[in-house]
């Protein structure tokens, strides 16, 4: 609680309705209960909801094409963009999560961040204050202005079931296994102190020729999507955000983290490090993605200006950027997360496990139970002793639906008729 200051951020805080906001838009066009405050019901619009809808769609979207830019990056500069200390990267490069069930539940992290603080934005701001004991600043209020009000919703289509369904998929996901250990901390590196320079890499130097300009855009070509830019717009700017006053609490992405470190659905408990580190892991893995596909993405988002990668100086484009705003120790919201990160992990080792178990005096109680079961599922049938040496198990069968059970040299596939006869027919007569 010392390092993550949640007491400080959420304590005067309404943490149910915080919560609530962080969900995920609904399935259906309706309108989303947040809450009772101060006598007052609060209700996002369905108008609001839908409009989250097509947000969250278009941040898909832009994952998709982050995704691109990162199959057809070099490693060297995926060295560097997972390296967490400005002077070196890190040993191994920046990797895209396998399973797809883990890619919805990272990307769920980013779009729960985009519906929390797009909900507060309905509020009034005395209502804001009251419920997260503090205030949107004029340049955040500045940054969810823009995007919501972009004339880029002036050509856009309401969004269909198949956008709603996938909206819904998300939150399905969310509980489920997390990635174990995708944001790995090497103990071998020492903290360093970064350089200061934080500059925009996108504008061209004077002597570099038309001809290579030309050749640097002809694979940028890619589909255009004024929504998706202006997200990977907003994006950017919260994961650039300066800190008010030194406070990391004061950032959009940092705080929201606050709250995801709260417990569903009341938020009445905070997290333990092993249960709050994959939250961390997964913002870390979204903001790296924003960070990649803003400074040196493949293709151009000519809505917000942004041209695709030149083909030389790719890496410094890069650099110019993380040693400000991209490793541990640094002011921004990504050092925040790094730092939380490596310090939940260190805390969570000493905690031991998770689970404990306790034994009985004489250690015969587990065993005694469990023959208890055991005898209770066999109908109080007891077979006679198996010969497992002439038991076949072929290890190396790949054909489906194979084991041992149905395995015809075992002659054991319709065993299970036998205990289920047993079970109902005792004594020569039918159980009841």
């Amino acid at each position: 609680m010392r390092r993550t200051r949640w007491e400080e951020a959420c304590g005067a805080a309404r943490r149910d309705i915080l919560v609530t906001l962080a969900e995920l838009p609904l399935t259906h066009n309706q309108p989303f209960w947040l809450g009772v405050h101060d006598g007052q019901e609060l209700i996002s619009s369905a108008e609001a909801e839908c409009k989250l809808i097509s947000i969250t769609a278009a941040l898909d979207r832009l994952f998709d094409r982050c995704k691109e830019t990162v199959r057809y990056t070099d490693v060297s500069v995926r060295r560097w963009l997972r390296g967490r200390f400005p002077d070196r990267p890190y040993k191994a490069p920046f990797e895209l999560v396998m399973r797809q069930a883990s890619e919805r539940q990272y990307r769920s992290e980013f779009k729960r961040c985009v519906c929390f603080w797009f909900r507060v934005l309905q509020l009034s701001p005395t209502i804001a204050w009251s419920i997260m004991g503090r205030a949107l600043s004029q340049r955040q209020r500045r940054m969810l202005r823009q995007l919501w009000f972009d004339p880029a919703w002036d050509t856009q289509q309401p969004p269909g079931q198949d956008t709603v369904q996938q909206c819904y998929d998300e939150d399905e996901f969310e509980e489920s296994e997390d990635e174990s250990d995708y944001e790995s901390t090497d103990d071998e590196e020492d903290e360093k102190e970064g350089t200061r320079g934080f500059n925009l890499p996108f504008e061209k130097d004077d002597d570099v020729s038309v001809e290579e300009s030309a050749s640097s855009q002809s694979s940028g070509v890619g589909p255009e999507d004024p929504l998706g830019d202006i997200v990977l717009r907003f994006c950017y700017d919260m994961a650039t955000e300066d800190f008010e006053d030194g406070r990391a609490s004061s950032s959009l992405l940092v705080y929201f983290s606050a709250v995801r470190g709260l417990s569903r659905p009341r938020g009445d408990e905070y997290l333990r490090p092993h249960q709050f580190t994959p939250v961390l892991s997964r913002l870390i893995y979204c903001t790296r993605l924003i960070f990649l596909e803003r400074i040196v993405p493949r293709f151009a988002h000519a809505h917000i200006g942004l041209s695709a990668r030149p083909l030389y100086g790719q890496l410094q484009m890069l650099k110019e950027v993380r040693a400000e705003k991209m490793c541990d120790g640094t002011m921004s919201p990504l050092g925040e997360f790094l730092s939380l990160l490596a310090y939940g992990r260190a805390l969570h080792g000493t905690e031991g496990p998770v689970y404990h178990f306790h034994w009985s005096e004489d250690a015969r109680e587990a065993l005694g139970q469990a023959t208890k079961q055991s005898r209770r599922l066999m109908y109080e049938w007891e077979p006679l002793d198996p010969n497992f040496n002439s038991i076949r198990d072929r290890l190396s069968m790949a054909t489906a639906n194979y084991s041992f059970v149905t395995d015809p040299t075992n002659r054991i596939s319709d065993a299970y008729l036998e205990s289920a006869y047993e079970g109902v027919y005792i004594s020569g007569r039918w159980s009841s």
